[in-house]
């Protein structure tokens, strides 16, 4: 069962429409997967992408491939709730926000040492300039 954290759904919007963000997924999910969970929940016109994972691609293969293809730049950030989200954009030179209110601990997400920790979605929003 899914569900979508409180407020992240107006994070989403406010960066899609008032900041013309361009949003992509990354993630271990298959992209179909992925891509009907958004279906699910109205937002899959935010997102110009979703990349899913491959049986042997390794996460920070996954960024360095979008990269390569253009996809995303040296200056998105990448957003996450597990170690190996921030560790797949460290590899990558990427910034990272891990955010407290997923499947990670505050443990496990400091030892990464993310760009910014964030402890609510609402915080997404002051990432961007």
């Amino acid at each position: 069962e899914n569900s979508l954290y409180e407020g992240m759904e107006t994070s989403l919007r406010f960066l899609h429409s008032q900041i013309k963000s361009h949003l992509g997924i990354c993630t271990t999910k298959p992209a179909d997967t992925a891509q009907k969970i958004l279906e699910m929940f109205e937002l899959d016109q935010l997102f110009e992408f979703v990349s899913g994972g491959v049986i042997g691609i390794e996460k920070h293969q996954q960024l360095e491939r979008l990269l390569h293809d253009g996809t995303i730049s040296r200056s998105s950030l990448m957003i996450g709730d597990r170690f190996i989200d921030i560790r797949a954009a460290r590899h990558n030179q990427l910034r990272s926000a891990a955010v407290l209110w997923g499947y990670g601990s505050r443990a496990e997400l400091e030892r990464e040492e993310p760009s910014y920790l964030l402890q609510s979605p609402s915080q997404i929003k002051e990432l961007v300039d």
